[in-house]
């Protein structure tokens, strides 16, 4: 069997270049994001498919796709610049004359144990400086793997590569509904009760992730709903009797409204919070942190109440 020996000095600005291309599907779109004429990206593309000899992009006049090779190139990319972030961000984080942990959460995953973590951290004495980081839905993970923060309070399943987790409590999830949806005044449901009840959608999200958020066997299995980003745009699609959705027992307190109703669910799966840190993270300051979310967390029972 023969190897084929390429050009293994790719630098960060190739990279940039195809990311913008792959993603836009365009070069003309991708030299807008870019800030550059189109025809020397369309060079720089040229010449990086020759340094890796082998074709990336299939061209027509009308759009640009990707072969098997750029799919790959595309995926390793995003991990290599990533690690590039990261690698800045905790240097000159370590560099700093105070030790600093950045920690990561979204409104709602942990927000009070959070404050008890720091609490007790303050009182400890210790001097590494905590900094909370309040994320949009789903950003924590990025926030990982560019380096943006060292440990993450994250809600399973966690599907994206790279990263370990504990897990911190685990509660029901319940069914956020209309105000005006016929079963709102009902104390238990089942998930057939809902079968015909659409679920929004949340972009990017791994056909696991989107199955587990439908409380379905496959995310294919629920009628789809409206397109939403953030838990303000999920709870007004449910208001307005666009969709339903499977939340956390504890939003029904964090979340409550007038025209969205939370009914307890039988016979689907429970949320987990986590807290979460990159496998490949070797620091002292962020071993300690998890072992302390762990025992504030297992002090106080579980009571995600207490914890939310």
């Amino acid at each position: 069997m023969s190897i084929v020996s390429v050009e293994l000095d790719l630098d960060p600005a190739e990279l940039r270049r195809f990311i913008a291309v792959a993603e836009e599907r365009s070069f003309r779109r991708a030299a807008e994001r870019l800030g550059m004429a189109q025809p020397p990206l369309s060079r720089a593309i040229a010449q990086l498919e020759g340094k890796l000899r082998t074709r990336l992009l299939n061209r027509t006049t009308r759009q640009v796709s990707l072969t098997p090779a750029g799919v790959v190139l595309l995926d390793q990319a995003r991990h290599v610049l990533d690690a590039m972030a990261a690698a800045a961000r905790r240097t000159a984080r370590a560099g700093q004359p105070r030790a600093h942990l950045a920690v990561a959460l979204k409104p709602g995953n942990g927000g009070r144990l959070l404050r008890r973590l720091v609490d007790h951290h303050e009182r400890s004495g210790s001097q590494v400086r905590l900094e909370v980081l309040v994320s949009g839905w789903g950003e924590q993970t990025a926030m990982l793997a560019d380096g943006r923060a060292d440990v993450a309070f994250l809600r399973g399943p966690i599907t994206a590569p790279g990263i370990d987790a504990e897990p911190l409590f685990t509660e029901p999830r319940c069914v956020a509904l209309a105000a005006a949806h016929p079963l709102a005044g009902r104390r238990v449901l089942h998930r057939e009760d809902l079968a015909r009840d659409p679920v929004p959608v949340w972009p990017a999200a791994s056909a696991e992730l989107a199955a587990y958020r439908a409380a379905a066997d496959r995310a294919d299995d629920a009628p789809r709903g409206p397109v939403v980003h953030d838990a303000s745009q999920l709870l007004e699609a449910v208001a307005l009797g666009q969709g339903i959705a499977f939340v956390p027992a504890s939003s029904a307190s964090l979340y409550a409204r007038r025209d969205v109703k939370y009914v307890r669910m039988a016979g689907i799966s429970a949320s987990t919070l986590y807290v979460a840190w990159p496998d490949t993270c070797r620091s002292k300051e962020v071993a300690r942190f998890v072992r302390l979310a762990v025992e504030v967390a297992s002090s106080l029972g579980g009571d995600a109440a207490a914890l939310a």
